[in-house]
């Protein structure tokens, strides 16, 4: 039992490390720096299992350090928007196309922001990485890619 924990924990992690973009901000309920906070504790805690160093350990907390200010602001800038949003059609009959257009295009453009930051550190990370942890990593995420075209 204590193995199968220790084996979805690890996906998990993974799955934060090195794949920031598999979720949605609806479903995260949370901010970006609630999660890059957690990744830096999953960080320590793959070590062994991803034969991390210490030196890989403490250059990926720098990366995802350098990386939370930015991510930070454009999610809660998101967040804020869609606040608005609801906050301007809620018991509203009458919608403003123009409003709604404008809030849909800053929508957009802070998720693109969002994307771009979040693949260069994905690639950041994984610059960190050796050859065979590298495609360790290749190949498991391979494998969750096939499930979810599968399922």
């Amino acid at each position: 039992m204590k193995n199968k924990i220790t084996i979805q924990k690890s996906i998990l992690a993974l799955l934060m490390i090195l794949g920031l973009t598999f979720g949605t901000f609806a479903k995260a309920q949370g901010s970006i720096a609630g999660s890059i906070k957690n990744i830096l504790n999953e960080i320590s805690e793959l070590a062994d299992e991803f034969n991390l160093t210490n030196k890989q350990k403490s250059q990926m907390r720098i990366i995802v350090m350098d990386y939370l200010p930015s991510l930070t602001l454009k999610s809660s800038a998101m967040i804020n928007n869609r606040q608005e949003l609801l906050q301007s059609t809620t018991n509203n009959d009458v919608l403003d196309e123009d409003y709604l257009k404008e809030t849909a295009k800053k929508q957009g453009e802070l998720l693109s922001d969002i994307i771009v930051m979040k693949e260069h550190l994905k690639k950041d990370l994984r610059f960190v990485l050796t050859e065979g942890q590298k495609d360790f990593v290749d190949e498991f995420l391979q494998t969750i890619i096939q499930y979810r075209l599968e399922n």
